[in-house]
């Protein structure tokens, strides 16, 4: 991969949730082409305000919408470049996409859980 990999990319690696938090919050948006059930870091990412890009299977389809992202339909070199095009024009409010985030909280969670719960009983 590094080897292919044009000067714009930069691989890391053992990162500090510090330092992972820094590059959410400063990339233009959080790039995802494979499949995941839930995918926690779509919603650390969005939690950061940032955009996510994802292939639309799985657990993406419940985290992200038009407002917090785009969906691509192939796991192709072209429908991502054509996603990354689309998604550099669209104008994303990064506190729109952290309040998506929070239905995924423990706080949320946890209430939500109570909340059926106490319907149950």
């Amino acid at each position: 991969m590094k080897k292919i990999a044009q000067e714009n990319i930069i691989f890391k690696k053992n990162l500090s949730a510090g330092e992972l938090r820094e590059l959410y919050q400063h990339a233009t948006a959080f790039v995802f082409a494979g499949i995941e059930d839930f995918g926690i870091s779509f919603v650390e990412a969005q939690a950061c305000g940032t955009p996510v890009l994802a292939y639309k299977k799985g657990g993406v389809l419940d985290i992200v919408t038009e407002d917090t992202g785009f969906l691509f339909e192939q796991q192709t070199a072209d429908h991502i470049i054509d996603a990354v095009n689309k998604i550099k024009k669209i104008d994303f409010k990064p506190s729109i996409i952290r309040k998506n985030s929070i239905k995924f909280s423990r706080e949320s969670f946890k209430k939500n859980f109570e909340d059926y719960m106490n319907n149950r009983l």
